[in-house]
């Protein structure tokens, strides 16, 4: 019986080990995803950064032909 129970929580353990692996896995996807996701997020503010600061001049400049 004592064998048993011991081989049953060895099967136990092994499996638990097995998922700490998949979510390890599926933790480092996120990861790299929110990283990337990140990296997409910063140009595409910097783009409308730089088309602000763009339309800003055009409209000083056509402010200064009205003037």
């Amino acid at each position: 019986m004592a064998q048993i129970s011991i081989n049953n929580k060895t099967e136990e353990t092994e499996l638990l080990k097995e998922y700490i692996i998949m979510e390890k896995d599926k933790l480092e996807e996120g990861r790299k995803t929110f990283k990337e996701d990140k990296e997409k997020y910063e140009k595409f503010k910097l783009d409308l950064q730089a088309r602000s600061h763009e339309t800003e001049e055009e409209s000083a400049r056509v402010q200064q032909k009205i003037e």
